[in-house]
């Protein structure tokens, strides 16, 4: 109590300038701990702009106590000094003589009552409505919080309220274009795609697995995912929920919107809507989108906050962005490594810090064994880089980059990193069953592609890999299990017969192998890293 005492008096002896300046600085220092603090503990998105908003509100409340109390001390100094004036004429002319002289002058009514703007901006009661203001603020924090968990009202969670499993796979599908650029809608659905592998409540259908589905239902490669194709393959492989949205033109900007819909019925699960004022405001606004979306679904605000900005995990340019979306669709959906080299070729020169492409040229081209030294130049590049990837993405980066130099010991340590933050990561996994694997470490090994395969069944590469270490274990048996469920997965890829003629002549079944694998394509049947 004295303490706050002794700040008022401290208070009545400033300036309104001095006064409005301590308010400034005091603010600044507010909003770096609401942000440090909304950091470390992950409070609600809202939450920095609710403190700004109370701040902004605090100021001319501050100012108008100033100027009045202010006002109210210049009053009292005057009637003090006229006090002490008076208290020397009593002393020098006697006390009957002042006495007649204050009768005399003595006015026939009453002072007015004081203001009541004095009495209502006071000091005390501007310093109890900013605590009064601060308490409402945490409580109204703390409140949100804890609604959001239990999947209460409107601040609940989709994972709190039972509408979306924790860890389940989600299906983004292409977005619906109605601007006058066409390749924009392949542009916000890359876009998110990067942003939302870095949630950890939600796993996005990866497109290699969209590509395995679409030929299971006889449908081409480059199917566009509309909403429609995408029930039908949410529907056939359990998977509960599509996201999609539309980008239209809205003036001289776009509009954004976001749905996340039940694969079942159709149902909204939730909508999210941003605008950007133009084509430069686009990255930050799908930034916003995905964040939203994110907290909807029951996202750790803490990670959300963690997560790097969209522009900086992809690319400042849009048109780089364009033709490394397209690039994405042509070796991930379409199969077409040439043409998406070439895109992303096209990216680099637009952007010559572009991480993301720099990376996934690098992988391309070790993935198939070509130019091994641009590969290893690629990932340099990308490790070089790295601070504008995302976590996830970076993570990847590092754990390549070392294995390409020999580091085995640092990018093992990258790859477990990565499969710890995100255990159900099938690309994780299988670059670190490869380390284990060229220890060699064969038991180690096998036991991640298995989970590997767990995560992701649609992915070719982990059996591969797993057949080649069970292989190396003398698990013929297993091996050949292995094998068989490879082949009923992808029952048109040339690799099974490549992969079955080894194991056939490891079985001693040499003739049988050749015979079975005669006549038909060839493949490298190489280990191949994958992102």
């Amino acid at each position: 109590m004295s303490s706050f005492k002794g700040l008022l008096r401290e208070v009545h002896t400033r300036s309104v300038w001095q006064i409005l300046g301590a308010y400034i600085v005091a603010a600044w220092f507010a909003l770096q701990a609401a942000e440090t603090v909304s950091s470390l503990i992950g409070l609600p998105l809202w939450f920095g702009q609710a403190v700004i908003v109370m701040l902004a509100l605090g100021l001319p409340v501050i100012a108008v106590t100033a100027i009045l109390q202010g006002k109210k001390a210049s009053a009292t100094e005057v009637a003090a000094d006229g006090s002490e004036t008076a208290d020397r004429e009593r002393e020098v002319a006697g006390p009957e003589k002042v006495r007649a002289r204050e009768i005399a002058v003595a006015p026939a009514h009453h002072s007015p009552p004081e203001r009541r703007s004095g009495r209502l901006f006071t000091w005390r009661n501007a310093l109890l409505a900013g605590a009064v203001a601060l308490a409402l603020l945490g409580v109204g924090a703390a409140g949100h919080m804890a609604m959001r968990s239990l999947g209460i009202g409107p601040a609940g969670t989709l994972v709190a309220k039972g509408l979306l499993e924790e860890r389940g796979q989600i299906l983004l599908a292409d977005f619906e274009n109605a601007t006058n650029d066409l390749r924009l809608g392949e542009v916000v659905t890359e876009a998110l795609r990067v942003d939302l592998t870095e949630s950890a409540i939600v796993e996005l259908v990866d497109p290699a697995f969209v590509g395995v589905t679409l030929a299971r239902m006889a449908r081409p490669a480059d199917t566009p995912l509309r909403l429609d194709v995408a029930r039908q393959i949410a529907q056939r492989e359990g998977i509960k929920a599509i996201l999609t949205g539309e980008i239209t033109s809205a003036g001289g900007g776009f509009q954004l919107v976001a749905d996340l819909l039940s694969a079942e019925d159709g149902t909204v699960l939730l909508s999210r809507r941003t605008t950007a004022s133009d084509a430069s405001g686009i990255l930050r606004a799908i930034d916003k989108l995905s964040k939203s979306v994110r907290e909807r679904m029951g996202e750790s605000l803490k990670a959300i906050r963690a997560a790097e900005p969209l522009e900086q995990v992809t690319t400042e340019s849009l048109e780089a962005l364009t033709l490394y979306s397209e690039a994405v669709r042509a070796i991930e959906r379409n199969r077409d490594a040439d043409r998406g080299l070439t895109l992303l070729d096209e990216a680099i020169a637009i952007d010559t810090a572009f991480a993301a492409a720099y990376r996934k040229i690098g992988v391309v081209l070790g993935n198939r064994n070509e130019e091994r030294a641009r590969s290893i130049e690629m990932l340099q590049l990308a490790f070089e880089h790295r601070d504008r990837l995302s976590r996830r993405e970076r993570l990847m980066v590092e754990g390549s980059y070392y294995g390409s130099v020999g580091d085995d010991e640092r990018s093992q340590h990258s790859y477990e990193r990565l499969v710890e933050l995100y255990p159900d990561d099938s690309r994780g996994l299988n670059n670190l069953g490869l380390v284990y694997l060229q220890r060699p470490d064969f038991a180690r090994s096998e036991e991640i592609y298995r989970r590997a395969i767990e995560a992701d069944s649609a992915n070719a590469i982990p059996y591969r890999n797993l057949l080649e270490a069970q292989a190396a274990l003398g698990k013929l048996p297993e091996a050949r299990g292995s094998l068989d469920a490879y082949a009923r997965q992808f029952p048109t890829n040339p690799q099974n017969l490549v992969i079955d003629f080894m194991l056939s002549s490891l079985e001693g079944d040499y003739a049988g192998g050749r015979l079975r694998a005669r006549g038909r394509p060839r493949g490298d049947g190489g280990r191949t890293l994958i992102w």
